[in-house]
């Protein structure tokens, strides 16, 4: 009885819950659901991030690219299509892509401009860089839920670290000590 994006958002959940417990090849038989299914690839930001966590950035890139010229304000389109053009070895692009989050920053974000670069860094491979921009999120108030921090797939190469444990999971616990 759900709708077909109730039942992507799901698949993609779990997909990432999976890659995040290392089970990625099962996570991929989540996100094959939605890819082979292949509704209206150009509009549909659950085939995208079927795509993206695959690893499949160039197709990735082309849905990411359709996406923004309709909503180009999405931080998380941004994010994704900077990463998607850096693996896929176009970096000028995908510098030029990610310097548009800061034009994106507005009041009340509550850190989701710095948490989308320390994405952004960790993806590319600058964990010194990611953990500054995580650092600040917090401190901005980005709040922890299922799918941040610690349950973002994108920080699944820090996440054990311990200073990911003790400067981000840890922040508000040690400022009240």
């Amino acid at each position: 009885t759900a709708s077909i994006s109730d039942i992507d958002y799901l698949n993609i959940f779990t997909g990432i819950q999976l890659i995040n417990a290392s089970q990625t090849e099962e996570a991929n038989k989540y996100f094959n659901k939605i890819i082979t299914r292949n509704n209206n690839p150009a509009s549909n930001p659950n085939l995208a991030k079927a795509y993206y966590y695959k690893g499949d950035y160039l197709n990735a890139q082309n849905i990411y690219e359709s996406l923004l010229q309709e909503d180009s304000q999405n931080i998380e389109y941004v994010v994704h299509l900077a990463v998607s053009y850096f693996k896929n070895g176009n970096f000028e692009a995908a510098k030029t892509q990610i310097e548009k989050l800061d034009s994106l920053r507005t009041d009340y974000q509550f850190g989701a401009i710095d948490y989308a670069w320390a994405q952004y860094y960790n993806s590319i491979g600058d964990k010194a860089k990611a953990l500054e921009f995580l650092l600040k999120a917090v401190v901005q108030g980005w709040n922890y839920t299922p799918s941040t921090y610690q349950h973002d797939p994108h920080f699944k190469t820090i996440k054990d670290s311990p200073e990911f444990i003790n400067r981000i999971m840890n922040y508000w616990k040690n400022k009240t000590t």
